[in-house]
């Protein structure tokens, strides 16, 4: 028997198309083969002989008929058609076994079949074969398939109906255009099928398994489907569920079934796979799943899911598109349609496995939960109430587009060539990654916490809340036209994290920007526009490599520790305009403003702390305070619009410098310096330090210039003071041009000047207009001290009729007057000319010198002083004394003399004792005269040219020289030449490789350049 088999199999061309088939697996070429040796089998056997059992036609129901083929196997007569082709046949069982059964539809002559050989015709088919041939069974059991069915003649439709159920264990159907099994009632309609009433059964596909290849359209109508086989066919339908399901188009009406629901409408294990040209399932009963656990493959069409309940799917495989619409989709193993994937779901779609489709992949549901891979050419989600992303994968390689109220993308990924976001209210993107050409993303709240998210070209981030703590948000953008717009309409939390935009072009919005130990970087060349209500940048930097325009409520930043980076604070390569709103701006100890071209601030007030640097011009306007702490270099020009300027640090620039203030100047123990011009616009300056210019200095107080404690004004040009008051104590006013000192422009008297100890000096010209000149000592005190007396006395004899003696006597003081307190002398002095222009000049211990005239025009003028030489007092004194002829009384002279030089300076009251007390004579000659021991006068004026004093009232009480060169000396600060800020040379690199196939660095790493265009070693994770 087994060599007949094989011979059969070998040499039947039918057959053996049959058995090779690719479309079949193992188990189904098997069943083939066994089919093929029964039939060969039946060739041979006495006809008598019967394999096959189970088909009873239902007595008194039509003209249905049974016989049997030569080979035994069993033959349905169907019955007669009515008008619309429709044979009803109706049976108590109908079972078909192994070797299978014929539905003879052969009209008028013998028919050839595959199952049973040539047949006889059908005697029920008079005038037409069937169009469509029902086998409708109400025994009560029921039906088991095992083997195929053939439609012998002219192709039908094939109906088996059984509400009692239906078991296909290795069925199949030959010559069959369109095959079902149904569990329903068929419902006719003005003769014709109109739809199948499903109330109970199941339709069961188990052991070998349903091949309905050669069926072009296979349905499976009932209530629970349940497939532990492999089906397969070219069109495959199972609908199943409580419902009337239209005959032509399946479209159901939903109907009360008989007894409980089942839990599954379709259920198809590990083994049930389907195999199809296209295929589809619906499950339309409330609550009831589908699961599909075996494979699905649909070769030239769609796959097309629909269940009321839960549907849970493992593989699938479609030429055409993946449809799927159920209350939740489970997608558990790999499904991908060459298409497309729809996908909607009323509560959840989650993805445990792999959704990929090389079209588009389409996701709508309440939630959408995906810990595997979804991976199309365009991908779309629409998610009603949130998208768990959480270690998974959403890859598209062109748009993906998603709304959603929250989104989780925790350790997860997401790609596209663009990306656009609607999330209402929340995007956790912790330790997750987003990578995109183009990102746009709107949402109530980003946490990107060590997380990347890393657009190619334009980035678009809309947020009420932005979470960036040691997370990555950039756009590369190589090309150089995209744009970054980065709004957060409340907090963003930039707290160690990195904020890069790469476009040319960037704009950053935010309520509050924490920028504690972060980075936000521009390395585009063109503008990046930063408005924030508060800025924190504490240990924080905020860099552009082009220019920057920035506008704040406020700005903080507090001490960052012990180990400071100096580059922290605000830095561009280019211009630079820095605008606080609401509170003044505080550049705190470690904090840097810098720039590489102008660099524009203003604020309610400005205070410095820490750096600001520009190598193009400083322009500073504050309708309050401007206070300079720290250091302040500019390498062009600086202009500064202010209430009042405080300055105790340093402020240098090396063009020219402007500063119009409205309040006072205050000069505390800094440097300003001025390359160029120097002009300042006062009411009132106070300068306890240094203010120097290389050009001219221009000083103009609408009061008083106080220069005083450590203070020193100083220009390499000229110098024009206009005050009301000029009080200088102890300090330098030094010119190398022309020096002038006015009330205004016009050279009106000013009210004063006081040069105390100080010194005022002109390399050219130096005048002075101002009612009251006093130049002085500013502390000095002084006492006149006997250093020696000589005496002497000569007796000359007087005629003895008288009885009088003269007695000639010499007193000579050698005097020095004591300094008790001493300062330096006041000393206004010219290389040129010295002009005082006044009302009254008072030179009091001072010294007025020119190498040029000196020339005072007052109403009054004080010249005086006091010279520190010893001077030398003689007196002479003839003295008559009545004496004796010959009575010598020198011994007494000299007597009284000692006595008045040792007792009688003082009386008994303190009062001086003179000489005229002592001899009672007044001297008949009295002289003053220096005693020279080389010390110079403390008072003077000195001209090399002429002095000219024209003065109503003059007092000269000290020396005046004339054709007497001074030595000038003229002390100018030191000046240190500024240093250029270093352009920054920042890169935005790509740290994730997005769809684009972009690559990263090896390792993962970012590649770091420092402020100063030299690379660093140090590189950052994404991951960090």
């Amino acid at each position: 028997m087994k060599l007949l088999c094989l011979a059969v199999f070998q040499h039947s061309p039918a057959n053996a198309r049959l058995c090779s088939t690719t479309r079949y697996r193992a188990r189904t070429l098997a069943l083939t083969c066994a089919l093929t040796c029964v039939l060969t089998s039946a060739l041979i056997w006495p006809s008598g002989v019967v394999l096959a059992e189970g088909i009873k036609v239902e007595p008194g129901r039509g003209n249905t008929s049974m016989g049997r083929a030569g080979n035994g196997v069993p033959v349905v007569n169907v019955a007669t058609p009515n008008g619309k082709g429709v044979s009803h046949n109706t049976f108590r069982d109908y079972n078909v076994d192994r070797q299978g059964a014929i539905l003879n539809n052969a009209r008028g002559k013998a028919a050839d079949t595959r199952l049973g050989g040539r047949i006889s015709a059908n005697p029920n088919l008079r005038d037409r074969a069937a169009q469509l041939i029902i086998n409708e069974v109400n025994g009560g059991s029921p039906s088991r398939l095992k083997g195929y069915t053939e439609v012998a003649g002219q192709q039908a439709n094939v109906v088996v109906a059984n509400p009692f159920g239906i078991t296909c264990n290795g069925c199949g159907f030959i010559n069959t255009p369109r095959a079902t099994l149904s569990t329903g009632e068929p419902v006719f309609k003005d003769g014709e099928l109109d739809h199948f009433a499903v109330d109970q059964g199941q339709v069961a596909i188990e052991g070998m398994g349903l091949d309905a290849s050669e069926v072009d359209r296979f349905d499976i109508i009932t209530r629970a489907a349940k497939l532990n086989a492999e089906v397969h066919a070219n069109e495959l339908n199972v609908v199943a569920g409580a419902n009337d399901v239209d005959a032509d188009t399946l479209a159901t009406t939903r109907r009360t079934g008989t007894g409980e629901a089942p839990e599954l409408a379709v259920d198809s294990s590990a083994l049930g796979g389907m195999y199809a040209g296209s295929i589809r399932l619906v499950g339309t009963e409330a609550g009831v799943g589908v699961k599909v656990a075996g494979d699905m493959a649909a070769s030239s069409g769609d796959i097309r899911l629909d269940a009321n309940g839960q549907l849970t799917l493992a593989n699938a495989t479609s030429t055409g598109r993946v449809v799927a619409r159920a209350r939740n989709a489970n997608f558990e193993g790999e499904v991908n349609a060459r298409e497309a994937v729809d996908v909607l779901a009323r509560e959840r779609i989650k993805v445990a496995g792999t959704l990929s489709s090389a079209g588009d992949i389409n996701l709508s549901a309440r939630q959408v939960h995906n810990s595997g891979q979804i991976l199309a050419q365009e991908i779309k989600v629409d998610a009603d109430q949130s998208l768990n992303n959480h270690a998974g994968q959403l890859q598209a390689e062109e748009a993906f587009v998603m709304t959603a109220a929250n989104l989780d993308n925790t350790a997860g990924t997401m790609a596209g060539d663009t990306i656009d976001m609607v999330v209402e209210n929340r995007v956790d993107n912790r330790k997750g990654q987003m990578a995109g050409k183009r990102i746009a993303l709107a949402t109530g709240g980003l946490n990107n916490t060590r997380g990347l998210i890393e657009a190619d070209g334009d980035l678009t981030v809309d947020a009420d809340t932005l979470i960036n703590r040691k997370g990555f948000l950039r756009n590369v953008d190589e090309a150089g036209n995209g744009a970054s717009h980065v709004i957060v309409a409340d907090t963003l939390y930039n707290m160690n994290g990195r904020l890069g935009l790469g476009s040319p072009s960037a704009y950053l919005e935010a309520g509050r920007l924490v920028n504690v130990k972060g980075h936000v970087t521009h390395a585009g060349d063109g503008l990046l526009t930063l408005n924030a209500g508060r800025l924190n940048n504490t240990a924080g930097r905020v860099q552009g490599t082009g220019r920057g325009q920035v506008t704040l409520g406020s700005f903080f930043a507090e001490s960052p520790g012990m180990y400071p980076d100096p580059n922290y604070g605000l830095q561009f390569n280019k211009a630079f305009d820095l605008t606080l709103v609401d509170e003044p701006l505080r550049v705190g100890r470690y904090e840097r403003i810098a720039t590489g071209g102008d660099l524009t601030l203003k604020g309610p007030g400005i205070f410095n702390g820490g750096g600001i640097i520009a190598n193009g011009n400083l322009r500073v306007m504050t309708p309050g305070s401007f206070d300079n702490d720290s250091l302040i270099t500019v390498l062009g020009d600086l202009r500064v619009q202010a209430n009042d300027v405080h300055q105790s640090g340093s402020l240098e620039n090396d063009g020219d410098a402007r500063y119009l203030l409205r309040g006072g100047f205050h000069n505390e123990f800094g440097r300003i310096y001025s390359g160029g011009d120097l002009d300042i616009d006062t009411t009132y300056l106070d300068n306890e330090a240094s203010i120097a210019s290389w050009g001219n200095l221009t000083i103009t107080s609408r009061t008083a210039i106080d220069n005083y404690s450590y203070g020193g004004l100083s220009s390499m040009g000229n110098m024009t003071l206009i005050a009301r008051q000029l009080f200088n104590q102890g300090k330098d006013i030094l010119a190398m041009g022309d020096l002038t000192f006015a009330g205004n422009d016009q050279r009106e008297m000013a009210d004063s000047l006081e040069n105390r100890s100080g010194n005022i000096e002109a390399k050219g010209n130096l005048s002075i207009y101002a009612k009251d000149i006093v130049n002085t000592r500013d502390e000095f005190s002084a006492s006149k001290q006997r250093q020696a007396v000589e005496t002497s006395v000569d007796y000359t004899k007087a005629p003895a009729s008288n009885g009088v003696a003269l007695y000639d006597i010499h007193i000579r003081e050698f005097m020095r007057t004591r300094v008790n307190e001493d300062s330096p002398r006041g000393d206004i002095v010219s290389e040129g000319d010295l002009a005082l222009y006044g009302k009254h000049v008072i030179n009091d211990n001072g010294a007025l010198l020119s190498n040029g005239d000196v020339t005072i025009v007052a109403d009054k003028v004080e010249h005086k002083g006091f010279e520190r030489r010893p001077r030398v007092h003689d007196r002479h004194y003839r003295v008559p004394v009545a004496s004796a002829p010959g009575q010598d009384n020198t011994e007494l002279m000299e007597q009284l003399l000692a006595f008045w030089d040792e007792y009688g300076v003082v009386n008994s009251r303190g009062r001086p004792i003179s000489p005229y007390d002592v001899l009672g004579e007044a001297p008949y000659k009295d002289v003053h005269s220096p005693w020279d021991d080389g010390e110079a006068p403390y008072s003077m004026i000195s001209a090399q040219g002429k002095v000219t004093i024209d003065a109503a009232d003059a007092l000269l009480n000290a020396e005046v020289h004339e054709n007497t060169h001074s030595r000038l000396t003229l002390l100018m600060g030191d000046h240190y030449p500024n240093e250029p800020v270093s352009p920054l040379s920042l890169s935005i690199n790509r740290l994730i490789n997005g769809v684009n196939s972009h690559a990263a660095e090896p390792d993962g790493l970012l590649p770091v350049v420092s402020e100063g265009g030299e690379s660093e070693s140090v590189r950052e994770r994404a991951s960090v």
